[in-house]
């Protein structure tokens, strides 16, 4: 058997089970009560594969039955998986566990069909939180049934959080001249993803660009004088100059008001208690409306205040700020003036990612996560 991730441990022994038409799947009383989706993931992937609709019960569990619990004895997101001639036993440490250790048998069930091997199966995570950051405005922007496909496969694969990643591609009430041209994402769509992913143990996210990456709002008639760059919007569009040329003006007054207007739209539609202002790849900052500024105070002193403020807006409406890490690195010492609540994402892109932002968060006593990129060498065809 293939399965991924691979198991801590896998003890196959002799002989098999057999799925029939007077096999049950058993929950116990608090399975049923919060986890029918794991009940329903498994009834479904038997009937993908062998064409049984096995029933639901919760109680007794017969010989032959297949049978979903909670085990208190196990960590949290920690599960066991016993399949023997008798029957088959999913328990999980908590509702995580229990839906971990279905979609394990499921990958069983797709290799096996209805003779499934006896086999004991104990598998935890090595990490806590194990995500996927998904950009939802530099393409095509996905319909709700696609990324609801994307939870579904990182369920599969025991991912627990949806990092969703937009720039103007949500309908934000007051902002048509941002998206008008898009087809952006709707409340009640957010709202739908977000309830579609708890039910599979996965937290969505929120993550918006608040400072650079504003190429859209800071195109608008009514906002692009809030652009560092004067009249960037008269740049030729490439998908390097959205990024380069749309920081916001951080010295205009204006500015706070507008993106905290922006995020506290956005924050209501998750229910996470995580928010991901972004904050990265500020390419103009202190360079043209705020190079005044930036010459009596200095650069990072402009970007730390900001993003500070923000930080502390996310706090006071009971959130955990999240930002990425590739500007503060360079000055980790001030990461000491952010609420202690912050978290850090420190990614890079390299095939051999270096260690130097990393260790320098670190030493600051800062939370921080690690957030590669996939990435592979270009083979030498010389």
């Amino acid at each position: 058997m293939y399965l991924l991730p691979k198991p801590k441990t896998i003890k196959e022994q002799d002989g098999q089970m057999l799925l029939c038409h007077s096999t049950h799947i058993v929950m116990t009383k608090e399975v049923a009560e919060t986890e029918m989706h794991a009940a329903k993931r498994l009834q479904e992937a038997i009937r993908q594969e062998t064409g049984l609709i096995l029933p639901f019960s919760v109680g007794e569990v017969r010989e032959g039955d297949l049978s979903l619990g909670i085990a208190k004895t196990l960590p949290e997101q920690t599960y066991e998986i016993t399949i023997d001639e008798k029957g088959g036993q999913i328990s999980g440490g908590d509702g995580a566990g229990v839906l971990y250790g279905v979609e394990t048998f499921c990958q069983i069930v797709q290799q096996c069909g209805g003779i499934l091997p006896c086999v004991q199966i104990q598998d935890a995570p090595d990490m806590p939180n194990r995500g996927y950051y998904f950009d939802q405005t530099r393409g095509r922007v996905l319909k709700l049934e696609e990324l609801k496909k994307i939870a579904d496969r990182m369920c599969r694969y025991k991912l627990n959080q949806l990092q969703l990643y937009v720039e103007h591609t949500y309908l934000f009430r007051d902002f048509s001249e941002m998206w008008r041209d898009q087809t952006p994402l709707t409340a009640e769509e957010i709202l739908e993803l977000d309830s579609y992913c708890r039910e599979r143990h996965i937290e969505l996210v929120p993550s918006l660009a608040s400072f650079g990456h504003l190429c859209t709002l800071l195109s608008t008639k009514t906002y692009g004088d809030l652009c560092e760059m004067e009249d960037s919007w008269k740049e030729p569009f490439s998908f390097w100059n959205r990024m380069r040329y749309h920081t916001i003006n951080v010295s205009d007054e204006r500015s706070l008001p507008l993106i905290k207007k922006v995020i506290a739209e956005y924050m209501q539609l998750f229910s996470s208690n995580k928010f991901n202002i972004c904050a990265d790849e500020t390419f103009c900052l202190g360079k043209y409306k705020s190079k005044k500024l930036a010459e009596e105070r200095g650069v990072h002193r402009l970007y730390i205040d900001y993003v500070k403020e923000l930080a502390q807006f996310l706090v006071e409406n009971g959130k955990i700020p999240m930002f990425w890490g590739d500007i503060i690195w360079n000055s980790p010492e001030l990461m000491k003036e952010l609420p202690e609540s912050m978290i850090c994402l420190n990614w890079g892109y390299a095939p051999e990612q270096r260690e130097d932002e990393t260790r320098a968060i670190e030493q600051t006593g800062a939370v921080q996560y690690l957030c590669p990129g996939v990435c592979c060498e270009v083979p030498n065809k010389t």
